[in-house]
């Protein structure tokens, strides 16, 4: 079987903090292939962000994380890389789209100036080259008159332009797997829309690898192939977008299949909510983590912890009653 562009195994991230550790994020595992776009939903606090940070590394491993099992690059362990050679992997060879554009680009640079030193830096250009292909990754994304746009700063442009401006930073550099965190956030709908189908054709075209973390189940429909479900740190559900839409199996992912809007017949049904909220990482509770939450729990639920483990179905699930529960439409 061909290698996959990124796999990850069993990734633990914890963060040391004057009460001790507090493990984020435990034991998830799932992979991409190149050309694949694959979705990480789940509530806030969940894990989606602090899972797609540990691959690119971004957190300080000296004084704030620390990390356990494989993050695996075209094969490669990112997590026992020297820090100088995943600095050449990050914005060369996996890019990330961050979710407020206005705080991730620097005010002080112009638009720019921004996309041209990720060029300079991983493709050793010189200016008047980088510039060229600063311009035309600008025009790439779809902004109008991109030479003027250039010179401009973060404020001037509206929150679509900023967010189509991190897309062109991200891919100016062409890289292998794009990460975009909510990259639609606070943005109005028909510049979501835009973004998305930016970031659909750019898949296809560069047959780019790209984990889209999103709470918008209908994008992951529309777009990807394979959806993880996390909770409180964990994958519970993995599984082919029309699969999972069809027969979830997890409590957890049927909760949020439920919470869609829908209209039926002319009539608003009444929206469905999951009851409580996602703990804090100090108050995991013992055995399955989504039990004091869950409607179908039993008692041996609040006393085992679940693997997630393979359905004929080809889900992968982390609960003790997936069986039944896949049975029910």
């Amino acid at each position: 079987m061909a290698e996959h562009l990124l796999e990850l195994n069993n990734l633990t991230t914890g963060f040391h903090t004057e009460r001790g550790d507090a493990i984020a994020v435990q034991g998830v595992s799932f992979h991409v292939d190149a050309g694949e776009i694959i979705a990480l939903v789940g509530e806030s606090g969940c894990g989606k962000s602090v899972t797609s940070q540990s691959i690119m590394r971004l957190y300080d491993e000296k004084r704030t994380a620390w990390y356990e099992g494989e993050v695996l690059f075209e094969g490669r362990n990112l997590l026992a890389l020297p820090e100088k050679e995943m600095r050449q992997i990050r914005g060369g060879q996996i890019a990330m789209v961050f979710q407020d554009s206005l705080s991730s680009l620097n005010p002080v640079f112009t638009c720019g100036d921004q996309i041209m030193e990720s060029i300079r830096i991983h493709q050793h250009l010189p200016k008047n080259e980088a510039r060229k292909n600063a311009v035309e990754m600008l025009r790439l994304v779809g902004i109008p008159d991109p030479e003027e746009r250039f010179s401009q700063y973060p404020h001037e442009l509206s929150g679509g332009m900023r967010q189509r401006v991190m897309i062109a930073c991200a891919l100016s550099c062409h890289p292998k797997l794009l990460i975009a965190d909510e990259p639609t956030t606070a943005l109005d709908v028909t510049i979501q829309a835009q973004i998305m189908e930016l970031i659909v054709k750019l898949n296809k075209e560069l047959n780019m690898g790209v984990i889209l973390i999103t709470h918008d189940l209908s994008v992951v429909a529309e777009t990807c192939s394979r959806v993880a479900v996390m909770y409180l740190g964990q994958v519970v559900e993995e599984a082919d977008v029309a699969a999972l839409y069809s027969h979830p199996c997890h409590p957890y992912t049927k909760g949020l299949l439920k919470s869609i809007p829908r209209v039926s017949g002319g009539r608003r049904e009444e929206l469905y909510i999951i009851e409580g909220t996602v703990p804090l990482l100090s108050q995991i509770p013992k055995g399955c983590r989504f039990c004091p939450r869950c409607p179908y729990a039993i008692p041996a639920c609040s006393e085992q912890s679940p693997e997630l483990i393979a359905m004929p179905s080809g889900h992968k699930v982390r609960c003790l009653r997936a069986a039944e529960l896949q049975e029910e439409v």
